[in-house]
């Protein structure tokens, strides 16, 4: 019975789709204001790689990013009409392009999704009675969307907690050197990082001192352009969740407990399929309550957890240097 089980599972031709975060393809969209489409795929893949790497820092000015034939990656693309806009709609191949990054020895982000409070001032109460109030809102509002695009480029999220009149009143009334001890009321909103905005002739944002920290202070002497704040937040919260190529070929025996059936064991192989730190993985054991995986592997164990439960399936019951057990919370 147990053999015929196995046959059953290496010729079953059913595929069930990975429920791991990571994701298979990376979809980008870019208006098209006339440039080569080259252009466009060169944009998407290196707008890709940002997000992969969790650093734009990193890899903007990387001459290895350069040197890559970036069109490689894209599996696809389509030009779409949007609100009298012409775009184009690019496919990214998400699993190619992070096992080329991980071989180049860049760190690679685990996708978890990031969460940035964005406290924006518009300094608007001067001008509420005057002709230049809609101006100034409508920049405001391009500042926030701004922001939100360039966190939603990179898998995350941007808030921005309304200021009340008490609060509008006591932070417009202040310089910025006056913001030092602030943080708002960050711990309400469980964000990995935030960030301080503020409208004067134009916007500028700062950074807290420690930008993973809700409780940091404000730095009120390092202002920034907007999109490179957001960038810098993004590149500071995203480390933590970043892993590293370690031992070159390295061996761990993953092991799953729970559910053994057939759907269970066809998403676990999917899922090391799409696992940029997993370059080979084969079936090792198979019992009633059990099934492990033999995998290959340049990463340590301690990078191999923090990826593989990115899946909501699974928890960690134990890990050793040799090998990992998992419990198949389905």
């Amino acid at each position: 019975m147990r053999k015929v089980f196995l046959i059953f599972l290496f010729f079953q031709a059913i595929f069930l789709a990975s429920q791991s975060d990571l994701p298979e393809v990376y979809t980008v969209k870019i208006e098209d204001t006339g440039n080569d489409i080259s252009f466009y795929l060169d944009q998407a893949v290196l707008e890709a790689i940002v997000r992969a790497t969790g650093n734009f820092e990193e890899t903007r000015n990387s001459k290895k990013i350069m040197d890559l034939d970036l069109n490689s990656y894209v599996r696809e693309y389509k030009f779409l009409q949007e609100q009298n806009k012409n775009f184009i709609e690019i496919k990214i191949d998400a699993v190619e392009l992070r096992s080329k990054l991980f071989d180049l020895n860049f760190s690679l982000f685990t996708e978890k999704k990031l969460k940035a409070v964005v406290w924006v001032n518009c300094n608007l109460s001067s001008e509420l009675k005057s002709k230049t109030y809609q101006m100034a809102l409508d920049e405001c509002n391009v500042l926030k969307d701004i922001i939100s695009s360039e966190a939603k480029k990179r898998g995350g999220r941007a808030i921005y907690p309304i200021l009340d009149s008490t609060e509008i009143t006591f932070y417009e009334g202040k310089n910025m050197e006056s913001f030092e001890n602030i943080y708002f009321n960050n711990e309400k909103y469980s964000p990995d990082g935030w960030m301080y905005c503020y409208r004067e002739k134009g916007f500028l944002c700062y950074l807290p001192e420690e930008p993973n920290n809700v409780f940091s202070n404000l730095n009120p002497y390092n202002s920034f352009l907007p999109f490179d704040a957001i960038q810098g937040l993004l590149d500071n919260i995203s480390d933590p969740y970043r892993v590293k190529s370690g031992s070159k070929n390295k061996k761990i025996l993953i092991t799953v407990q729970g559910n053994t059936s057939f759907d269970a064991l066809q998403t676990f192989k999917e899922f090391l399929n799409q696992n940029f730190l997993v370059k080979k993985s084969f079936l090792h054991r198979l019992e009633d309550n059990m099934f492990s995986f033999i995998v290959t592997t340049d990463s340590d164990s301690d990078d191999l957890v923090e990826v593989m439960l990115t899946d909501n399936l699974l928890t960690l019951s134990s890990k050793s240097s040799e090998e990992i057990i998992f419990q198949n919370i389905n």
